[in-house]
């Protein structure tokens, strides 16, 4: 519990630089996708949770989707 804690507190503080130099929309975008593709892809390695192709063609689009954004232009403040 104590790491989860620590996880958050870094995670949140990491976030708040992060939103010094991003817009909200693309560190959300960021944050969630991330989570998201990192927690099947670490599940698959530590818990050998298998990934069928559907799951792995959602990871890649949820990278894709975020990447998207960044290079949208919208990264950035005016």
């Amino acid at each position: 519990m104590v790491f989860v804690v620590l996880g958050y507190g870094i995670a949140f503080t990491l976030l708040a630089f992060a939103l010094k130099q991003i817009n909200v929309g693309i560190a959300y975008a960021i944050w969630s996708g991330v989570g998201t593709a990192g927690t099947a892809v670490v599940a698959s390695i530590l818990f050998n949770e298998k990934l069928n192709p559907v799951a792995i063609t959602g990871i890649c689009v949820v990278v894709a989707g975020v990447m998207i954004m960044g290079f949208s232009g919208s990264a950035t403040h005016s």
